[in-house]
């Protein structure tokens, strides 16, 4: 019987490129160059004896072959690799790579001298922290752990909570004087407000209240994609907008921003440190998510 010899490191290569949908994506996820992957899926292919990937200039797709193989190996890929993070978790100093996914105003909430402290405190861990409000695919990327608005719902997710979210209605004093207060909740409707997702210029806030839940559809003169872009461009007068609260706390101090309406707000269902349950947390895991839930309760 010939001996088989398994190339694990390719395997899962060929994985990370069908997940990427090519090779320079998946080179720049793991960190390695794309003519090594190339190289590794090649080496794959002459000792397998078949072709798995149909390359052309505008596309890659699997063979049938490479589809097969890719299907039958991808689940126990996923949990060896749980297995090599375990048995690495065991070890007293965190060390490795860290990859996080976070919103994109993620910095402007996590204060960087506490982040560079933590650093300081892990040298052999390192950490990168990938902003973006699309959410990441923990199960087909490289993705260790991701910051995430709740309700979480995935069962598959271990989900660790790091506090409320809370949004509240503000505009800045410019806009009050020139527009003045509306007189009730459903005014907003037709007063300058701004939002962070709206379709064709409209937005819905669903607010709770002292008479219960109230839905307002208002008219976003500006809409951003982006919490703290949004926070900015409502400070300087350009609408009212529904925000987290904790975000502009200063600025409520400062007088720079006022709330509306401080009797109604909007459940954000939380926010929360998740990762992958099949995959045991390594020590670098676990220190940073204590780090988080530190940094949340002070």
């Amino acid at each position: 019987m010939k001996k088989s010899n398994i190339d694990l490191n390719a395997m899962s290569t060929l994985l990370a490129v069908t997940k990427a949908g090519g090779f320079a994506v998946a080179a720049r996820q793991l960190g390695v160059p794309a003519n090594q992957i190339s190289r590794q899926i090649q080496r794959l292919e002459g000792n397998l004896g078949i072709r798995l990937l149909n390359r052309t200039t505008r596309r890659l797709s699997l063979t049938s072959a490479g589809k097969a193989l890719i299907e039958g190996a991808e689940p126990a890929l996923l949990q060896l690799d749980s297995l090599w993070r375990q048995a690495g978790a065991q070890a007293g100093e965190p060390g490795g790579h860290l990859r996080v996914a976070a919103p994109a105003d993620f910095m402007t909430v996590l204060a960087p001298e506490r982040l560079a402290q933590f650093i300081g405190q892990y040298p052999a861990l390192s950490v990168e922290i990938l902003l973006s409000d699309d959410i990441a695919d923990l199960f087909s990327s490289s993705i260790d752990m991701a910051i995430r608005a709740g309700p979480i719902k995935d069962e598959n997710l271990v989900a660790r909570h790091l506090g409320a979210s809370k949004l509240i209605v503000v505009a800045s004093p410019q806009l009050i004087a020139t527009h003045g207060v509306p007189d009730c909740i459903e005014q907003l409707a037709s007063y300058p407000c701004l939002a962070a997702r709206s379709r064709m210029g409209r937005a819905l806030w669903s607010l709770t209240g002292p008479e219960g839940a109230v839905t307002i559809q208002i008219v976003a003169r500006l809409t951003i994609n982006g919490m703290g872009a949004l926070i900015d461009a409502t400070t300087a007068g350009l609408g009212a907008a529904c925000v987290p609260e904790k975000m502009v706390l200063d600025r409520l101090d400062s007088g720079e921003l006022v709330q509306l309406f401080p009797e109604y707000y909007r459940d954000g269902g939380g926010i929360y440190v998740v990762y992958p349950s099949h995959r045991h947390p390594t020590a670098g895991m676990r220190v940073f998510v204590d780090f988080l839930l530190q940094a949340a309760k002070d």
